[in-house]
């Protein structure tokens, strides 16, 4: 497979939100859903900077509020324009 080479993965993702309240989810109604908190959001940096995971799938917070110094590759499939964007 062209994401793994020889039973190891290339792609290590994991999630990255924001501090948001709990919500109800958009795409499964009747689930909440709420933001991490600081605690969670800096494990998960340390763990991306140690090589624990190499791919951030972040909300809006991952383009406003994360400063990572040596990043390859920023995909946006967001079609709203923000601020930071324009």
């Amino acid at each position: 497979s062209m994401l793994s080479s020889k039973n190891v993965a290339l792609l290590k993702p994991t999630p990255f939100v924001g501090q948001s309240r709990k919500k109800e989810s958009e795409s499964n109604p009747g689930q909440e859903v709420a933001g991490m908190n600081q605690a969670e959001q800096q494990r998960i940096l340390r763990q991306f900077n140690e090589g624990v995971f190499n791919v951030l799938v972040c909300t809006c917070v991952g383009e406003e509020g994360l400063d990572i110094g040596d990043v390859d590759l920023i995909v946006n499939f967001d079609i709203l324009k923000s601020a930071i964007r324009s």
